[in-house]
């Protein structure tokens, strides 16, 4: 069961990240994405992590969007994506700039001149680096692959199967060593989650109560 009220003080960006209009919109702007970041970033993230894990759970069953998961429905399955991926992701978003203590990703996603920055945060959901990315190399970088690293000892989470070609790539652009490119020692988990731990229509249900929650940031 989903209750609204616990799901937009999640603000899981994960969900966000493939098909929001609203959060396309605040990324066009430091100040609006800052705003939906600060409040991402407040979110009790293990109580979250854990929430998300159940919902996860709830949208594979048979009686809600089994089916439509199995069969590669694609709004369920990057629904499923987003829900599992949610605590690497906010890693990822909610790190700071040492020197600006500006958000990393905000910092990528309002960059005119260079956008391939934006395409290391959709790593966790299974998407891969398209050929001619041209990453910054620089501490932002090296730390969101790091929080990658660690996060691929959960084999069970898409970085891990995303994250080594990546690491390799960065290797090459950016120097030996730059950016561990094994995974990390397995762990063992009962599920994608690990907290470092209905049909389509539910799946539309957790995009559309994001777009509600960012539509009043920005």
């Amino acid at each position: 069961m989903i209750d609204a009220e616990d799901f937009q003080t999640c603000y899981p960006i994960s969900l966000l990240l493939q098909g929001s209009n609203s959060f396309f919109e605040a990324e066009k702007s430091l100040v609006s994405i800052s705003r939906v970041l600060d409040n991402a970033c407040a979110a009790n993230v293990t109580g979250c992590a854990n929430y998300l894990a159940n919902v996860a759970s709830n949208l594979t069953k048979t009686e809600n969007c089994g089916d439509d998961y199995d069969a590669g429905n694609p709004t369920v399955t990057e629904a499923y994506l987003g829900l599992i991926s949610y605590q690497v992701v906010y890693s990822a978003t909610c790190l700071k700039d040492d020197t600006s203590q500006s958000y990393c990703f905000g910092d990528a996603v309002t960059n005119t001149t260079n956008a391939s920055q934006t395409y290391f945060y959709f790593l966790p959901l299974n998407s891969s680096l398209p050929g001619g990315v041209v990453p910054l190399c620089g501490t932002c970088l090296q730390d969101t692959m790091s929080i990658y690293h660690v996060a691929t000892a959960n084999r069970k989470q898409p970085i891990a199967d995303t994250y080594a070609s990546a690491a390799e790539m960065v290797d090459e652009l950016c120097g030996a060593d730059f950016a561990n490119t094994t995974l990390a020692e397995a762990i063992t988990t009962s599920g994608a989650f690990s907290t470092i731990s209905q049909g389509p229509s539910m799946a539309l249900l957790l995009t559309t109560l994001l777009a509600i929650a960012v539509n009043s940031l920005i």
